[in-house]
């Protein structure tokens, strides 16, 4: 990924010394401000990451070309062939599906499929609606073909004939943009198939890549894929291969004194590792606040108390995957766990136990 600090720095010199982003309105700026952010933009697109800002109110010029293409690519389009625009790395999509003499049938992704971490909220979905897309119908188990013909699990849209591809791109575009947050066209990857089969279509002019080419380490692996490499991981720290998970899907190491366990959980799925530090401590004011005092100040994770026991968790979340972050992340959470015990035990008489339950609490809001 691009450091911050250095698309500051082109930015500042592709425009003769500008103040910094934020502090000038994108539309009130000449043009020459417009195309140094435009190719700043681009450049960024390719680390796929959050790299900067843009001023409110701004949208690349590069998204009226894409809409362009895209409208003669839906133009061109054959019966049965559907196209799907994906925001890499993430779950987000918007769909076609050519119809021929029923028109053109366009969906875009709803919190159905879309992990926590990407769900639309009100203001999102009072977007789509504005755009001119349809509610969901009901969930993936009740809207399949044979139940709800014509409703899906996602929002859609059901162009008749004759279809405005301009307008369909234009309703495309603005809902990649306005409702699921790409910055930019180079986010995009796609994916063309035929219903029935046979050589899949390829779309050159839209001027974005398939899905195919999209480099594996931008891609989110499936949870068994990432439960693959963390047993590898676990297996080779511990001089273990017969190490698995139990039957919580947990995974135990030991560093120092403290147990450690990762568990695989989440799609796209990321690699939650926690210890139960103490046991036997109850609840009251004097630890709260003194467990609340530690998360200030710690690098990365938490700690909460939950059913008489004190637990510290963190998290790993790829892509990329890098089996040093994980055990980087694994001796940050040991050595915290192993020092934590000693302070708590001292402040509150608590003491470490084995045996301890290694789930923690499902039905508690903000704990694992």
């Amino acid at each position: 990924m691009i450091p911050i600090d250095a698309v500051r720095e082109m930015y500042s010199e592709a425009v003769n010394g500008a103040v910094g982003l934020g502090k000038t309105r994108y539309y009130d700026a000449g043009p020459e401000y417009r195309r140094a952010f435009d190719l700043l933009v681009e450049i960024a697109s390719l680390d796929v990451g959050n790299v900067v800002k843009a001023p409110k109110g701004y949208r690349s010029g590069a998204w009226d070309e894409f809409a362009g293409n895209l409208a003669l690519v839906l133009g061109a389009m054959e019966v049965d062939q559907f196209l799907i625009l994906s925001f890499k790395g993430r779950r987000s999509f918007v769909q076609f599906a050519a119809q021929g003499p029923e028109g053109l049938r366009m969906e875009a992704v709803s919190n159905s499929y879309l992990p926590p971490s990407e769900h639309l909220d009100r203001a999102r979905i009072t977007r789509l609606r504005e755009l001119g897309w349809g509610a969901p119908t009901g969930s993936p188990q009740a809207s399949v073909p044979e139940e709800d013909p014509d409703g899906s699990p996602n929002f859609w849209i059901q162009m008749e004939p004759p279809v405005d591809f301009q307008e369909a791109a234009r309703v495309a575009v603005d809902t990649l943009v306005d409702v699921y947050g790409l910055p930019h066209p180079g986010f995009l990857a796609y994916r063309a198939f035929n219903v029935v089969g046979g050589v899949e279509p390829v779309y050159p002019n839209l001027g974005i890549k398939r899905e195919e080419e999209v480099p594996e380490a931008t891609r989110p692996p499936t949870p068994r894929q990432l439960l693959g490499k963390v047993l590898a991981v676990a297996r080779h720290l511990a001089e273990d291969d017969d190490l698995s998970p139990d039957s919580d899907g947990d995974i135990r190491l030991r560093y120092g004194s403290a147990p450690i366990f990762m568990r695989v959980v989440g799609d796209p799925p990321m690699t939650r590792i926690f210890s139960p530090v103490l046991g036997r401590v109850p609840a009251g004011p004097a630890l709260i606040e003194r467990l609340n005092e530690i998360n200030r100040g710690l690098p990365a994770g938490r700690v909460f108390h939950s059913g008489e026991t004190v637990f510290l968790a963190l998290e790993v979340i790829p892509p990329p995957y890098s089996d040093d972050q994980l055990v980087a992340a694994l001796n940050l959470l040991g050595h915290l766990a192993d020092s934590l015990d000693d302070d708590l035990r001292e402040r509150f008489g608590a003491r470490r136990e084995e045996g301890f339950d290694s789930r923690p609490p499902r039905d508690e809001p903000g704990y694992l």
